[in-house]
């Protein structure tokens, strides 16, 4: 019969505990087990059993080595199995995280790692350190007497104590010296990110904190990007809305708005839209005229958001990375710019530039051969107390005729003033419509109506004939439509207005289709 001390008497089961204490036995066992638990759910049967077989195991060893090192007093014995115990689970719940990712471990694993972390090392240092302190208390007087001795022949000794006083100075000298390196290359490594305050940023922050504020704007001749410098006003370049009354903004949620206002400084490429929905913009980065490229350090990150290609990819703006190439004046926008080896590609235009904690340096504007050019944000804030609507497109319409009018409803109809759209509907047919507001909710998604082409019929001089392509906002894409037909135009004493209607949607026109009114032969 086999003695445990605190755990008392084994009979049956000690020769069961005696094979799992063989470390050529146990060992590869546990690390078959480990191997084993990559392919066993937590939650299986298997799983289980592969527990308890783990503390067998882990039992038997501790019991061997337990026997073998813990030989004093049952309290010290005791006090061990405590100590351990709670040093373990300290260890589990806040120094080990630190180190092992505990927090990704399943349960079986996490029972074998704190079962082995107690038992196999927790146990024999306690008791080792209980040997070392009772042998200090027992030969106390003696390593007194030899420390003694020691200290005395070394203070004793003037060379001694200067030996160790050059090696103490020399050592500082070291530890400084090596210190200061390590500070060094990390002030480096800081730099290449833009200082230790951008170091800690990270791109996934910066992605979620630009990407929900960041519009498409859609013109008649070309797409864009844009953001908000405060709550009501969105900023991005001349060259996206240039030649368009009426830019279409589409939010994140996909809801389309027309700015109210429109202002801009076409010399600068700037251009200021107001809007009634409230948005949050972007911190802007402020330049330090005291720093050398105004507080941006050469080769450190810097991103562009913006939808390339415009309306063709949908989803959330895309982020293009790149290094800080350096500042220059550039006489074409009078302005400060920003360079960068970001390749800006269509539709990217009016977009944030921004460093790696998300704060806007710069507006996305011109890409040449894999450089790109970013307005200075400064400048472009300053250009917006400039910007006049002189330099915007206006809408204009001649409903004297009847081709007149059925142009001017299209008219309005892209510019999404309804409004005056609805009023060019003869009072007859607006007495069928139960509602301005259900009326417009059918052109809810409507980009763009173009009037590919529209002729006064030959055998009616009131009746119009009409060739539409229209794009839709639909589900993050746009939908390109086309419809062929005719409106009936009547007089009433307000001017001509439309009436009766017959246009149809024309499905795959052929490519003739948009410049013949008939097939050439």
């Amino acid at each position: 019969m086999l003695k445990f001390g605190w755990m008392g008497k084994i009979k049956g089961w000690q020769s069961f505990f005696a094979k799992f204490s063989q470390f050529k036995i146990s060992l590869p066992l546990l690390v078959f087990i480990f191997l084993l638990d990559h392919f066993i759910p937590d939650d299986s049967p298997v799983s289980f059993l592969l527990s308890i077989l783990v503390l067998f195991i882990t039992f038997g060893i501790s019991f061997r080595v337990y026997k073998l090192i813990a030989t004093e007093k049952k309290k010290s014995k005791k006090l061990i199995l405590f100590l351990s115990l709670i040093l373990g689970l300290f260890l589990s719940k806040f120094i080990l995280p630190l180190f092992f990712p505990i927090d990704s471990l399943g349960l079986f694993s996490y029972i074998i790692f704190l079962t082995i972390a107690i038992l196999l090392f927790l146990i024999p240092v306690f008791s080792l350190l209980i040997l070392l302190f009772v042998f200090i208390k027992n030969n106390f007087r003696r390593i007194a007497r030899i420390a003694f001795g020691v200290f005395s022949f070394i203070f004793k000794t003037k060379t001694l104590v200067m030996i160790n006083l050059l090696a103490i100075i020399l050592g500082a000298i070291y530890l400084n010296n090596y210190f200061k390196k390590i500070e060094n290359r990390l002030t480096v490594i800081e730099d290449k990110f833009g200082g230790s305050k951008k170091v800690v940023c990270t791109d996934e922050e910066t992605k979620r904190k630009l990407s929900q504020n960041i519009v498409r704007i859609i013109g008649s001749f070309g797409e864009g990007s844009g953001f908000p410098i405060s709550q009501n006003y969105i900023v991005t370049n001349f060259h996206v809305i240039d030649g368009e009354p009426s830019p279409k903004i589409v939010f994140s949620d996909g809801t389309i708005e027309i700015p109210k206002d429109i202002r801009a400084v076409k010399e600068k490429d700037v251009a200021i839209l107001t809007i009634d929905r409230k948005l949050k913009p972007p911190e802007i980065f402020y330049f330090d005229k005291n720093k050398s490229f105004g507080g941006l350090v050469l080769g450190e990150p810097l991103y562009a958001f913006g939808y390339p290609l415009g309306s063709l990819i949908k989803g959330e703006p895309m982020v293009f990375k790149g290094a800080f190439s350096g500042t220059r004046w550039l006489p074409i926008f009078n302005m400060n710019v920003i360079e960068a080896n970001i390749a800006l590609v269509e539709g990217t235009s009016g977009g944030p530039l921004v460093d790696s904690c998300g704060k806007v340096v710069g507006v996305n504007t011109l890409g040449v051969g894999g450089l790109s050019l970013f307005l200075n944000i400064e400048d472009v804030i300053g250009a917006s107390t400039e910007a006049s609507s002189e330099p915007v497109a206006k809408i204009e319409v001649d409903t004297s005729t009847p081709e007149g009018a059925v142009k001017a409803f299209y008219v309005y109809i892209k510019a999404r003033n309804l409004k005056e759209a609805f009023n060019l509907i003869s009072s007859q047919r607006r007495a069928s419509i139960n509602s301005f507001e259900e009326w417009s909710r059918g052109y809810a998604n409507t980009l763009h109506v173009n009037l590919i082409m529209t002729r006064v019929s030959k055998d009616n001089d009131k009746k119009v004939e009409v060739k539409i392509q229209s794009q839709d906002w639909f589900e993050g894409n746009m939908v390109y439509q086309y419809f062929e037909g005719n409106w009936e135009v009547v007089k009433e004493p307000s001017g001509w207005k439309l009436d009766k209607s017959n246009i149809k949607k024309i499905e795959n026109p052929p490519s003739w289709w948009f410049y013949f009114w008939e097939e050439p032969k």
